[in-house]
C-alpha cells in the first residue's frame, strides 16, 4: 500500500512539473528559421584585362627602328594607361625618333577597361531584413582564377618598324575581390597571387574565396540610438586585377551564398 502511494505520488509530481513546463514554454515565441540563398550563376565567362605589360625581350631582330630594344626594357611591368592623353611610358619613344602606331593603339587597346573594382555581374542578391536591429548576414563567395600572359604585336603597339622576334613573362601580382553592400565596400579585400608564367597559370588551388558576416553594427544608428541594418541589402561581388596577365573566371567556376540569421531579441537574452 505505502508503494502504491509513493507511485501515486509521484505520478503528480511528475504530471504537475510537465504541466508547469508547457505553460511555461507556451508563452516563448518561436524563433524565425535562418534561410539559405544560393545565388544563381549565369554561363557567362568573365574577364578582365592586363593592367601592366608584361617584361619584354627581343631576340633575332634583324631591322628594327633605333632604340627600339631600350624603349621595350622601359616599358616592361608599368602600368598601362587607359587614359589616351596621359599614358607618359610614350613620351620615351621621343629621345630615340621611334614613332608608335597610336591609331592601333587608341583602337584596340583604349577601348579595353584596365584596373578598378569590377562587377561580376551574376554574383549579386538582394537581402530582404526583417528584424534590422538583431539580424545577421553571412555571406560567402568562391571565384576559380585563370591567367594568361598575352603576346603583344610590338610592330602595331610600340616600335615601327619592328621585325623580329620577342619573349614575354608576366610576374607573379594579385587578384583581389571585395563585397560591396548598396554600393560601399564592406570588409576587407581577399587576395590570390597568381604565379609568374610564360603562357598560363597552372595554380595547385586557383581559387579565390572570401566570406564576411554582415552585422547592424556595420551601419548607422537610428534615432534610437541603436545599430540598424536598412531594409533591403544589396549584395555585389567585384574583383580587380594587379598583374600583367588577362585574367578569367570560367562559366560555372564559382559560388556565392547568402545565409540570413534573422535573430530576434530572444535569441541574444
Amino acid at each position: 500500500m505505502r508503494k502504491l502511494c509513493g507511485i501515486i505520488a509521484a505520478l503528480c509530481c511528475s504530471l504537475y512539473c510537465a504541466g508547469a513546463y508547457a505553460a511555461e514554454t507556451a508563452t516563448m515565441k518561436a524563433n524565425p528559421a535562418p534561410s539559405v540563398l544560393n545565388v544563381e550563376m549565369n554561363t557567362n565567362t568573365y574577364a578582365l584585362e592586363a593592367v601592366k605589360y608584361p617584361d619584354i625581350t627581343i631576340s633575332n631582330y634583324y631591322d628594327t627602328t633605333e632604340g627600339c630594344a631600350t624603349f621595350l626594357g622601359q616599358v616592361s611591368n608599368t602600368n598601362i594607361r587607359n587614359n589616351p592623353l596621359g599614358f607618359e611610358q610614350f613620351r620615351l619613344y621621343e629621345p630615340y625618333r621611334s614613332k608608335p602606331s597610336l591609331a592601333y593603339y587608341y583602337t584596340n587597346e583604349m577601348s579595353k577597361v584596365r584596373g578598378g573594382k569590377l562587377d561580376l555581374e551574376d554574383m549579386y542578391q538582394e537581402v530582404h531584413i526583417d528584424y534590422p536591429l538583431t539580424s545577421k548576414v553571412l555571406v560567402t563567395w568562391t571565384i576559380r582564377v585563370e591567367g594568361e600572359c598575352e603576346t603583344y604585336l610590338i610592330g602595331h603597339n610600340f616600335c615601327d618598324i619592328f621585325k623580329g622576334d620577342i619573349d614575354v613573362s608576366c610576374r607573379k601580382d594579385n587578384v583581389k575581390s571585395y563585397l560591396f553592400v548598396n554600393g560601399a565596400q564592406m570588409g576587407p579585400a581577399y587576395t590570390i597571387e597568381m604565379p609568374p608564367t610564360r603562357n598560363k597559370t597552372h595554380q595547385v588551388d586557383p581559387t579565390l574565396t572570401g566570406s564576411y558576416l554582415i552585422k547592424p553594427e556595420n551601419f548607422s544608428k537610428n534615432a534610437s540610438g541603436e545599430y540598424e541594418m536598412p531594409a533591403v541589402l544589396k549584395l555585389q561581388i567585384k574583383w580587380e586585377n594587379f598583374t600583367s596577365m588577362r585574367i578569367t573566371c570560367p562559366s560555372g567556376m564559382r559560388s556565392m551564398i547568402v545565409h540570413v540569421m534573422p535573430i530576434t531579441r530572444n535569441d541574444q537574452e
